[in-house]
């Protein structure tokens, strides 16, 4: 399993802007001198790893069976020194910001409190539906506490909606940070 000594060993973290760079090598990692210095010129000193199609920083370390790591995971890491109990969340919501600051060790439904867009592909605000049959106050909102759904009304915008879902959610759900 990587640790955090092996870990730096073969990359640099910078904590304030959440990037990982791959460190020089020394040739004993390598079969031979072409490899080291094909290595080398391809990756040392340059910003590690690849962004995912969910939008998260991934990092594929071969020494370790040849394996992707997600960058946040990773930067706890090399932070804190061990791997992170739970989840980790993005406290700002961006996936790829991976500063230290910015992420959290949290439960599973604390990170999906954390949610900032919807999954529907809807044009609507997180949090807020549209009834075409209803011709007065079409536009409702709800959110989830305790696994229930806890029903906050119907408005004539969707932004009047959005805003009573935000102030919920904030009340309602402790990792809400939006």
């Amino acid at each position: 399993m990587l640790t955090q000594d092996r870990l730096k060993e073969l990359l640099h973290y910078n904590p304030l802007t959440g990037t990982f760079t791959w460190l020089p090598r020394d040739i004993k990692h390598f079969i031979c001198k072409r490899t080291w210095s094909t290595w080398h010129s391809n990756f040392a000193n340059k910003v590690a790893g690849n962004t995912s199609p969910k939008g998260y920083r991934t990092i594929r370390i071969a020494l370790y069976g040849d394996k992707s790591y997600l960058s946040h995971r990773l930067a706890w890491l090399y932070v804190y020194g061990e791997w992170p109990k739970e989840h980790i969340d993005h406290i700002n919501g961006n996936r790829s910001d991976n500063r230290i600051i910015n992420l959290r060790d949290v439960d599973r439904l604390c990170n999906a409190q954390n949610q900032r867009t919807t999954k529907r592909e809807s044009k609507l605000p997180l949090g807020v539906y549209f009834y075409k049959n209803k011709p007065v106050r079409p536009y409702s909102a709800s959110l989830r506490v305790d696994y229930k759904v806890k029903f906050l009304g119907y408005f004539d915008t969707p932004e009047e909606a959005h805003d009573v879902y935000v102030k919920a959610k904030r009340l309602y759900h402790k990792g809400c940070t939006i």
